[in-house]
């Protein structure tokens, strides 16, 4: 069975969780107790640390990159398998770097949902025969 279309309905709604998560962030602040806005605070306020300097750029390529390659899933693009791949794994990694962080119940709950479905489409492209494995 071809899952093609699977995997491109998995990457449109893990595109759309994306956007839902860093809007929700932003929208739920307001809501979290006093003392984590004050975390948050701080945080922001904070001068970043020499390796949080360094792994700012590659951090950002590989969000780029990421979104790209499920941006290349809804057009059937064959290298996006490969990139979403490696830009997961890159971006697992990038987060060992980012420090404690603190996020609203929601907010934590879709992030959650959206590496499910990022798993579920590693696992189909593993697993499965699609366009994206000739």
């Amino acid at each position: 069975m071809d899952t093609t279309k699977y995997i491109q309905l998995l990457a449109k709604i893990y595109l759309g969780l994306l956007v839902l998560y860093i809007f929700s962030t932003f929208m739920l602040q307001d809501y979290l107790p006093q003392e984590l806005r004050g975390f948050l605070e701080a945080e922001i306020e904070r001068e970043p640390t020499q390796i949080e300097d360094i792994a700012f750029v590659p951090i950002v390529t590989l969000v780029i990159l990421h979104i790209a390659s499920l941006i290349g899933f809804i057009r059937t693009k064959i290298w996006s398998a490969k990139y979403f791949v490696y830009t997961t794994i890159g971006l697992a990694v990038g987060s060992l770097f980012m420090g404690p962080y603190v996020d609203h119940a929601v907010a934590a709950t879709i992030s959650s949902v959206s590496v499910s479905i990022a798993g579920a489409i590693i696992a189909m492209l593993y697993t499965t025969k699609s366009a994206f494995n000739p």
